[in-house]
Parts: C-alpha cells; sequence; structure tokens
C-alpha cells in the first residue's frame, strides 16, 4: 500500500492548521494538522460495512468487551466453538 500526498494547504498564520489530501489506492482521506500534529482525519468510504467496521474499530465501549472476551478465553472460560454455534441456531428457532 503507498500513501500519495496529494496537496497540502496552509492556512493564515493565526490559525495554525494545514489539511493535506491524500490517496491510497481508491480510498481518498483529509488530515488536518494543528501546529504539525493531526487532530482530525475524514477519510471515503465505500459502503456501509467499511463504516461500521471502521466505527467498531474506534469504539472505547467495543473494545473493552472485547478486552473482557478475550480474557475470559485466556483464563479458559471461553465456550467451544460447536457449542457457540449450537447456542445460535437455537435462539434462532426459538425466535423463528
Amino acid at each position: 500500500m503507498s500513501l500519495e500526498r496529494v496537496s497540502a494547504e496552509s492556512h493564515p498564520p493565526s490559525i495554525p492548521v494545514t489539511v493535506i489530501r491524500w490517496k491510497v489506492g481508491n480510498s481518498i482521506g483529509i488530515v488536518v494538522t494543528k501546529n504539525g500534529r493531526p487532530v482530525a482525519m475524514l477519510l471515503s468510504v465505500t459502503d456501509e460495512d467499511e463504516i461500521e467496521r471502521m466505527l467498531l474499530a474506534h469504539s472505547p465501549k467495543f473494545q473493552s468487551i472485547l478486552d473482557v472476551a478475550e480474557q475470559q478465553i485466556r483464563e479458559g472460560k471461553g465456550i467451544k466453538h460447536e457449542d457457540f454455534w449450537r447456542e445460535v441456531e437455537s435462539e434462532i428457532t426459538k425466535a423463528g
């Protein structure tokens, strides 16, 4: 993956902000920097699933749930793959 810097725009000295446009493959992004440090980013997305993945990846609550689940698995408190899917199918049958 290569990062192609498309352009950068500086604002007047009274506003220490730079907007950098970049392109990776077909994706386009904009990074806003203040005093040389990134403070915000806008990304192009191609579908709703990508939006959901990005939101979950940056959700502290979701990451906390994953951390707890991983810890439970390390402690041997997880369930077997087959048992999980059996429970899922059972719940679907009850709901259907």
